[in-house]
């Protein structure tokens, strides 16, 4: 997790001019949702404030460390051939952003099955590569992301995720994900 999480937080917001009786500046990330018209709802996630260790800590961050970035790679892919780490139960958004997600999707719901909710993600979500940071990293969470998503969710859905350096299309059942590496 990250160190001074609050500090970092209120100061993107400020720097952002956000203003200091917004709805953002009570919750604990930086998540929130816009409609852009009746039928499109872009629902942003925070997927670093509360995101725990991986299963095996990441030493990827670690600048003294010669080829960081490489040996965090190649930890992850031991750690998924080795089958370790399949019942981890370290946590991505954190509680309090969970309800605020299942109180957006009830809202589209209610707009109608036309709305299309557009999910977007720093992480992917559906990928099955394990050398890239991702939501299967986290499997508790990203079971409980498909199970609301998929599941429960009367409207379609498109995932929108990123923090990678290549395209993907994935998709499970009716879910899409479009994953663009920085523009």
């Amino acid at each position: 997790k990250l160190n001074n999480r609050t500090e970092r937080l209120n100061a993107y917001l400020d720097f952002m001019n956000e203003p200091k009786d917004s709805v953002r500046r009570k919750r604990k990330g930086l998540y929130s949702s816009y409609v852009l018209d009746p039928n499109v709802k872009i629902i942003f996630l925070d997927t670093r404030y509360h995101r725990d260790d991986h299963y095996v800590p990441s030493v990827g961050g670690i600048k003294k460390l010669p080829l960081s970035p490489l040996i965090a790679a190649f930890s992850r892919l031991m750690v998924k051939l080795l089958g370790q780490g399949s019942n981890y139960e370290g946590e991505v958004l954190g509680e309090e952003q969970w309800e605020w997600l299942e109180d957006e999707l009830e809202e589209s719901k209610k707009a109608g099955p036309e709305r299309v909710n557009v999910i977007v993600s720093s992480i992917q979500v559906l990928t099955t590569n394990p050398l890239v940071e991702s939501w299967g990293h986290f499997p508790k969470e990203k079971r409980r992301l498909l199970e609301l998503i998929g599941g429960k969710s009367e409207n379609r859905v498109l995932l929108l995720s990123g923090d990678v350096h290549h395209a993907e299309f994935s998709k499970v059942g009716d879910i899409l994900e479009v994953t663009s590496s920085g523009l």
